[in-house]
């Protein structure tokens, strides 16, 4: 959320510095944010599935070798 708010404050400056009309630049700071919003929640969402399944690999691992080494 706090890089969303950053573009938007980013690309809100930098067409204010340009001196680009006020409502092109609103446009494209919010929809900057938005993509910016988007992009870092679909990043979160991928490590954290990643790292989900990791964890279920290797306690997985661990039971199987459990389970072998009691046969033994």
């Amino acid at each position: 959320m706090k890089a969303a708010v950053l573009a938007f404050l980013a690309v809100s400056l930098v067409c204010q510095i340009s001196q680009i009309d006020a409502f092109v630049c609103l446009t494209r700071a919010l929809l900057g944010s938005i993509a910016v919003y988007i992009i870092i929640t679909l990043v979160i969402k991928i490590v954290n599935a990643l790292l989900f399944n990791a964890i279920i690999n290797k306690q997985l691992e661990e039971h199987i070798k459990k389970q072998n080494g009691d046969k033994n």
